[in-house]
């Protein structure tokens, strides 16, 4: 299990796909942006000289590193949106299992 960005799971995918034992799956976990906003900008706010325009910055770049068409481009053909976080931990899980047996 690991946790990275789209480029990292590629060079994952590329590197594990040339040995037939293993395989590499996405779980890609999504919050929404107003949350992802909220949590910036509490992390910024306890620092003691908060950067703000770099937490706009950080939040428009990975906008667009993490684009549809990006995640779409990486192979990655389920997003587990986490509204209701036991509900998506059911989710994760279920496809998980279906995994180990194929």
């Amino acid at each position: 299990m690991g946790i990275g960005t789209l480029q990292s799971f590629i060079m994952l995918k590329e590197y594990f796909s040339k040995n037939k034992k293993f395989k590499v799956v996405p779980i890609y976990l999504e919050v929404s942006d107003r949350t992802r906003i909220e949590r910036a900008v509490n992390r910024e706010n306890n620092q003691s000289n908060p950067n703000y325009k770099e937490l706009c910055r950080r939040f428009l770049k990975d906008v667009d590193d993490f684009s549809p068409e990006r995640i779409k481009e990486a192979g990655i053909n389920r997003i587990y949106l986490i509204e209701d976080l036991e509900e998506c931990l059911i989710e994760v899980i279920r496809t998980i299992k279906n995994i180990e047996r194929k």
